[in-house]
C-alpha cells in the first residue's frame, strides 16, 4: 500500500491543476472578439473627431474638374509643341485624350460605409 501525505497533491491532481490554470488565463473567443470591437470602434470615433470639414476651395476643384483642366492643359501644349516636334505633339495630344476619357472611369473605390449593404453583409 502507498501512503502519499495528505498536503501534497498527488500527480495527476498537479496537472489537472496546470491545466485549469492554463485555460483560465487564456482568453476566450468571444473576449477577443470583443475587444477586437471595441478596439475598431474607438478607432473610428477617434478619426471621426479628428476629420476636419473640406475648405470651401476643394468642393469646386473636385477631381473631375481638375482632370477637364488637365486635359485641357495638355492639349494647349500640344498645340504649343506641334510647332517644334510633331511626334511630341501627338503624344501629347493623346495624352490629353486619355485624361479626358478617364472621366467615364471611376477611380476611386467606395469607401465601406458607402457600399450598398444588405442584413449586415456588402453586395459589392
Amino acid at each position: 500500500m502507498t501512503t502519499e501525505s495528505p498536503e501534497r497533491p498527488s500527480r495527476l491532481e498537479q496537472e489537472v491543476l496546470e491545466i485549469l490554470e492554463r485555460t483560465e488565463a487564456q482568453r476566450s473567443p468571444v473576449d477577443q472578439i470583443g475587444e477586437a470591437v471595441q478596439r475598431r470602434k474607438a478607432e473610428a470615433q477617434r478619426r471621426l473627431q479628428t476629420s476636419r470639414p473640406l475648405p470651401s476651395r476643394s468642393r469646386y476643384l473636385t477631381p473631375e474638374i481638375l482632370r477637364i483642366v488637365g486635359a485641357l492643359a495638355l492639349a494647349i501644349v500640344a498645340v504649343g509643341l506641334g510647332e517644334f516636334s510633331r511626334l511630341l505633339a501627338v503624344l501629347t495630344a493623346i495624352a490629353s485624350l486619355v485624361v479626358f476619357f478617364s472621366l467615364w472611369f471611376p477611380t476611386s473605390r467606395p469607401s465601406p460605409s458607402q457600399r450598398p449593404r444588405w442584413r449586415g453583409r456588402d453586395l459589392g
